[in-house]
């Protein structure tokens, strides 16, 4: 038997597709029995309870919930005001529910998947390993693609020389010896208490449970390859493998950008699920019909613009201020003219040449500017005194939004 567990903190009541996507995965990618724990706390509705169940029991699986706020109401309620009483962290309480998988599981070892976990492999490859006497098997960020220069400077125990920057692991995909973490402590403390300690006594940490964990399983870890966590975050080519895939941090959940092969992938669970719904399809729609039209509406300004430089250009000469690295760019787009003239934007003492051109030039000239909007804006209301026909190209060269640039509309209720 294989036994997975999830943590399962869900207020707004649309988290829960995450977890019932991600077992979906699972289970879609495994033929030996599994068991599915899942540490929730009261904000699990029933219906949201149901549809996990109901994917569970379509692939004649197992699974079991448990109420943490139930089962271990005054140690909760101890680890909240603690939690208060520290300071902020990134993340909930409920990122320490993983903590207490020792003391509900009865079994030697299991499997902790954060929610936002695709199992796109059989998750039998990740249980088979070989802890070695080891507490926990884990990936570390540096081998799933972050560099030690960027551990070092976003991890507090990375910084503190606690733990070595190739080694700092993620927490969202853990595999544990139940047997040696119901020893921690020695002095009866549990894996949730050892981890409240801690972060009480490092008020510096910031990654909860992720960087209790790193603090004392340091040097009782097994470092595992990538395709067990291989974070979206840090993924350079966008290519489906046999491997777990995690879309942790805020920009990385899955948006519906079908042009990126992981989200396809992402939604290629999803839509199996009783999550996805009528209301599903709706939000899509709205989402696509609004981002087409802002990209339309993007595409003709351009459009006009260009129209109206070319027919200026018949009748005046053109004048440029912007960064030399610009004038290529510039030349493939409207064409190259030797009576052109380029001023320097990195040069201070260019706009005062500039605008003594527009004073000795009034009617004869277009001026384009290829700088930010706000620099331009700042510009704009000195040039219209002086009679100028300014205009900023600066959006002719901006890449028109693509739907990496959505907000997480999966979170706000597809």
């Amino acid at each position: 038997m294989i036994h997975v567990c999830y943590g399962l903190r869900d207020e707004s009541g649309k988290y829960s597709k995450f977890a019932g996507t991600s077992i979906q995965s699972l289970l879609d990618n495994t033929s030996e029995e599994v068991t599915i724990h899942i540490l929730h706390d009261s904000t699990l509705s029933d219906e949201n309870r149901r549809k996990l169940t109901i994917i569970t029991y379509k692939h004649n699986q197992n699974i079991k919930f448990y109420n943490v706020e139930e089962l271990a109401s005054e140690r909760i309620e101890f680890a909240k005001n603690q939690i208060s009483n520290i300071g902020k962290f990134w993340g909930t309480i409920g990122a320490l529910y993983r903590t207490m998988i020792p003391e509900f599981l009865d079994a030697d070892r299991a499997i902790y998947l954060d929610t936002d976990v695709l199992v796109n492999l059989n998750i039998k490859d990740f249980w088979d390993i070989d802890l070695n006497g080891k507490s926990i098997a884990v990936v570390s960020e540096h081998e799933s693609g972050a560099s030690s220069e960027r551990n070092a400077c976003t991890f507090p125990l990375c910084k503190m020389k606690i733990v070595d920057p190739k080694n700092y692991f993620n927490s969202g995909v853990l595999l544990m010896d139940l047997s040696q973490l119901r020893k921690l402590g020695g002095g009866g403390h549990s894996l949730l208490e050892s981890c409240i300690r801690i972060l009480a006594e490092h008020p510096d940490f910031r990654f909860m449970d992720q960087d209790a964990l790193n603090f004392i399983f340091k040097d009782d870890c097994v470092l595992l390859s990538a395709k067990f966590n291989r974070i979206l975050q840090h993924i350079k080519e966008d290519k489906v493998e046999r491997e777990i895939y995690h879309f942790c941090g805020v920009a990385h959940k899955p948006v519906p950008d079908f042009k990126i092969k992981l989200n396809r992938l992402w939604f290629s669970y999803f839509v199996k699920t009783p999550f996805f719904n009528s209301h599903s399809i709706e939000n899509f729609y709205n989402a696509f019909e609004s981002r087409f039209n802002d990209t339309r509406r993007r595409a003709m300004n351009r459009i006009d613009l260009l129209q109206k430089i070319c027919k200026l250009s018949a009748t005046h000469l053109r004048s440029f201020y912007t960064e030399p690295q610009n004038v290529d760019k510039i030349q493939n787009l409207l064409g190259e003219n030797p009576n052109d003239l380029f001023f320097n934007a990195s040069n201070p003492k260019a706009l005062d040449v500039l605008i003594q051109d527009i004073k000795d030039f009034p009617d004869k000239r277009i001026y384009l500017f290829f700088i930010d909007d706000k620099r331009y804006r700042d510009l704009q209301a000195k040039l219209s005194e002086l009679g100028a026909q300014c205009f900023n190209i600066n959006s002719l060269f901006d890449s028109l939004p693509d739907l990496r640039n959505w907000k997480n509309l999966i979170s706000k209720g597809i």
